[in-house]
């Protein structure tokens, strides 16, 4: 259904440390929902980012193998 709205409570913003009156940005992936101040998925990959470059593989190569593999296609948040 087109009209079907997701509403979340005030309270569970607060709980997530975002204020009732802040603009939001929403993203989506498969399965989640992902709410934030700015780009919410960039805060949610960004451990992961941090531990591939620890592990010697710089974000450049990461976003080319994201590229190559069609990502880009379907999101543009990285």
């Amino acid at each position: 259904m087109e009209d079907n709205v997701l509403s979340i409570p005030n309270i569970m913003l607060e709980t997530a440390g975002i204020p009732k009156d802040s603009d939001l940005a929403v993203e989506t992936l498969p399965g989640v929902l992902l709410i934030g101040h700015e780009e919410p998925l960039w805060t949610v990959v960004q451990p992961l980012l941090e531990l591939l470059n620890e592990l010697g593989i710089p974000f450049d190569d990461v976003r080319q193998a994201l590229k190559e593999g069609g990502y880009f296609d379907k999101q543009t948040n990285l």
